[in-house]
């Protein structure tokens, strides 16, 4: 199954020809090392989250196929329009990633 918009939290995908699924828990992500915009963030499926170290952050052209969609609501769809927005300006330039994710200093 093919799925042109940003998949919602919860869709179980195959990255690549990788032999292993992933479950999406985010997007938007960013890489805060370098700070590189990822379409989503994901977790090993079925085990889930273990650790921070088990979580892999990816693109939706990386996606070789959507096994699963996750649930969706007028709220989830709403969100995954404005998500779509922001990581359209994120990409051009339009939004910087220090405005997307404001004062950081709340996690420090």
């Amino acid at each position: 199954m093919k799925y042109e918009k940003l998949l919602p939290v919860g869709s179980v995908v195959r990255i690549g020809n990788a032999e292993d699924l992933l479950m999406i828990m985010g997007c938007n992500q960013v890489d805060l090392r370098s700070g590189t915009v990822y379409d989503y963030s994901g977790v090993a499926y079925p085990s889930g989250y273990t650790d921070d170290r088990h979580v892999f952050i990816f693109n939706h052209e990386d996606i070789g196929e959507v096994y699963s969609v996750g649930y969706l609501t007028e709220e989830s769809t709403a969100f995954a329009e404005q998500a779509l927005e922001e990581n359209r300006k994120l990409r051009d330039g339009t939004l910087t990633v220090q405005e997307f994710l404001g004062d950081m200093s709340r996690f420090q």
